[in-house]
């Protein structure tokens, strides 16, 4: 695109800050995957320019993309959605781009207002620690944005009570990049995540898990591991012995990091932060023929009423759950349903239509 393709109807961008460095191509985070990449190729089916990359922006052309490792900007966007953007220096652009007749959109995945202190977003977004880059800017851009999306009803209802115009989307997942776990006959149970961007969610794990694995001659596994196995063997209150590890990886390898357990586990800590998460987690374990356990928190009861994972409020729950899927016949049968009703309901190919109507309703402004 160029400047002289600027008042196209139909164009959209993504302009994501969530990057995993380090890596060429330029590759998004999980956010940058879900939120941004999978979306822009769903819109993309309506024959439009499409695209995602870091923000840019030329006075005569309202904000764009940098492409190819920030050398080249493409701009002349019609529409363009905002990722994890809270740069000071894109405050004063978004009115500019308004007035130019630029549609912004503002995507929100996380209650970025409740993150909570042990949790690294919470310091690196901090306005102390970071003043031309942090979670003040953010709402600051949010309250300036056209049209909102969120992906959870508590983050829908929760944005509604601030600005005039709130969608709702749910995540969708790229079903056919998750390959179907061959169950052992002695389960491992896993679980997935970084546990510096988690807020005392392994300290649900920690009064039962140890024993249980102990008392029943199980393993623990823990995908996204950077720093030997320490920090989830430690939170979750297992011996480290028992614990196996995967490091942290790309988004694109991501699948990989779910063919070594058979059991699942999503431990959330109850509060605001966790209750407005989607049961994208519970997707993924679903795709991957994976049966697994979760606290019940809102969005993933209503995942269970879809007829996918099991709910734990209680120690006692979490090991009931725990002693009917260590018989492999019930994991076997558990994994096979939950992949079909994934494939039938929860993909991204289903929530393709919600978001090529969005972009169709914000170009007809």
């Amino acid at each position: 695109m160029d400047s002289a393709q600027r008042n196209d109807v139909g164009s959209f961008a993504f302009l994501n800050t969530d990057w995993s460095h380090g890596y060429k191509p330029q590759m998004p985070g999980g956010c940058g995957w879900y939120r941004c990449y999978l979306p822009m190729l769903q819109i993309s089916k309506l024959g439009w320019p499409v695209g995602m990359g870091s923000p840019a922006y030329r006075e005569q052309d309202n904000l764009g993309i940098w492409v190819d490792d920030d050398t080249r900007a493409l701009y002349g966007w019609k529409t363009v959605c905002l990722k994890l953007v809270m740069q000071r220096n894109i405050l004063p652009l978004v009115p500019k781009a308004r007035a130019n007749g630029q549609n912004i959109l503002y995507d929100i995945d996380d209650l970025v207002d409740g993150v909570q202190p042990d949790n690294i977003a919470y310091r690196n977004t901090d306005p102390a620690r970071s003043p031309d880059n942090n979670r003040s800017i953010f709402r600051e851009l949010v309250a300036m944005s056209d049209t909102l999306v969120t992906s959870t009803p508590f983050l829908y209802e929760y944005y509604r009570r601030q600005h005039r115009d709130v969608r709702m989307i749910r995540n969708g997942v790229d079903v056919q990049r998750y390959s179907m776990r061959q169950q052992a006959k002695r389960p491992v149970i896993g679980w997935v995540g970084a546990t510096q961007w988690r807020t005392r969610d392994l300290q649900v794990l920690d009064p039962w898990l140890g024993n249980y694995l102990l008392r029943n001659k199980l393993r623990a596994w823990h995908s996204g591991d950077d720093s030997g196995g320490a920090a989830f063997a430690a939170k979750a209150n297992v011996p480290g012995s028992l614990v196996d590890t995967w490091p942290i990886v790309p988004i694109i390898q991501y699948p990989q990091a779910l063919q070594h357990f058979d059991i699942g586990l999503v431990p959330l800590a109850r509060n605001d932060f966790n209750e407005a998460k989607s049961c994208l987690k519970g997707l993924e374990y679903a795709a991957s023929g994976i049966p697994f356990i979760a606290t019940a928190t809102g969005e993933y009861r209503w995942l269970a009423e879809q007829g996918i994972g099991r709910l734990a409020e209680s120690p006692a729950e979490w090991m009931h759950h725990l002693d009917e899927l260590q018989s492999l016949d019930v994991r076997m049968e558990e994994a096979r349903r939950q992949r079909r009703i994934v494939e039938d309901k929860f993909t991204i190919d289903h929530r393709g239509e919600e978001w090529r109507k969005l972009a169709l309703e914000v170009a007809a402004r």
